[in-house]
Parts: structure tokens; sequence; C-alpha cells
């Protein structure tokens, strides 16, 4: 997925161990190129990437993939950097306004249990991405905006993704919200179905 943002803050270093050893990471701040620009985080671990040569205020293409973790009963959601930043090519780029949605497709593996507020609703989907080696990743539906009820666990879906990052008590937190999605391809289980569980030729297994 690659997202066209303007460099705009580079986060302090942090450093740590765990079973696997000691980690290093940097957190830089990018804003979007929307009508009305948002702050998002991008993080680079143990100096993988190389991003010296960046220079606050320029626009550039970043190659990224999406991670969601649970912890303590939330997801939260990394955006890690797939390959190095590159210079916008196209100047013109620079200059286009509007909403510019990350694409990507991804499998349904789980439906959260949707979340209400005073004035708000939230709908959570967990997704696995296509390409090898990517972890899975955790998309909100907001306000029913989008009607989600035709879709499956197993189902193959396009995605068009809107990410914002905020600080809240000296911590970024980023949410992946939908933008759009479509279908590809029917999951292989239609879960609606039901299944007469009196005759062994009808088991799922």
């Amino acid at each position: 997925m690659i997202l066209t943002a303007k460099f705009f803050e580079l986060l302090p270093v942090e450093t740590g161990s765990s079973a696997y050893g000691n980690w290093k990471r940097q957190n830089i701040v990018v804003l979007t190129k929307d009508t009305y620009p948002k702050k998002v985080v991008l993080t680079i671990w143990n100096d993988l990437f190389d991003i010296s040569d960046l220079i606050i205020g320029s626009d550039y293409d970043f190659d990224l993939k999406i991670e969601s973790q649970l912890y303590n009963g939330n997801y939260y959601s990394k955006l890690l950097l797939k390959e190095n930043p590159s210079t916008v090519k196209n100047i013109l780029r620079s200059w286009v306004s509007g909403i510019k949605p990350l694409k990507t497709n991804a499998k349904i593996v789980e439906f959260l249990p949707e979340k209400v507020g005073e004035t708000w609703s939230k709908k959570e989907i967990i997704f696995e991405p296509l390409t090898l080696g990517d972890k899975r990743f955790c998309v909100s539906f907001v306000n029913n905006k989008i009607d989600i009820t035709d879709f499956s666990i197993g189902d193959i879906v396009s995605l068009e993704l809107l990410v914002e990052s905020r600080n809240f008590s000296q911590n970024w937190i980023t949410e992946i919200k939908a933008w759009k999605i479509e279908l590809v391809e029917k999951g292989l289980i239609d879960n609606t179905q039901k299944f007469d569980d009196s005759n062994p030729e009808n088991w799922p297994f």
C-alpha cells in the first residue's frame, strides 16, 4: 500500500529488550495529502530502512503494511515501512488535494462485537493479508456508513482505507477506518448455510 504524504516530524528513538533480543523503534509523523491533512505515524524497526535523507516538509511515497495486535481486549494498529521511502516523481501529485485511500485486498477472518457510544457506533473486522508473511489487521466501520451485513468470514474483499494517528497520554494511537469495501471472491464456506447434523454426509468436516 502506497501512502503519498509530507514528512512532518521525527519522533525520539525508542529502545528495549524482549525474549527475542534487543529492539529499536523509530517513529515518524507524516501529513496526508487530503484537503484536510491528517497526522499518521509510521514505524521503522531496528533501522531496517534508511530515512536519514528525508527532508521535513517534502513529499514522499511510503510503501506500507498494516499490523494490529490485541492488548487488553482492544486491537492496536501500526503502519510499518516495507521499503525505503521514495521521492514523489510526478510533481503534480504533491499538489493534488482530496481523499486518497490506501488500497489492498484481504480475507475476512473475524467480526468483533459492535461498540456503541452516545453519539457513535463502531464495528470492527479482522482481515488477513493475501501477501505471505504479513500480519492480520483490524479495520473500523464507523456509524454504519458502510453496510457489511452481506459479508462473511472467508470472503476475499477489496479495501480502501483511511488512516489517522492521534497522541493520547504521550502515546500515538493509529486507527484504520474503512472508506470502501467490495467483494472479490465469496468464501468457501457460507456462514448463513444451515447444516443437517443428523446426516454425516452433511457434516462440514
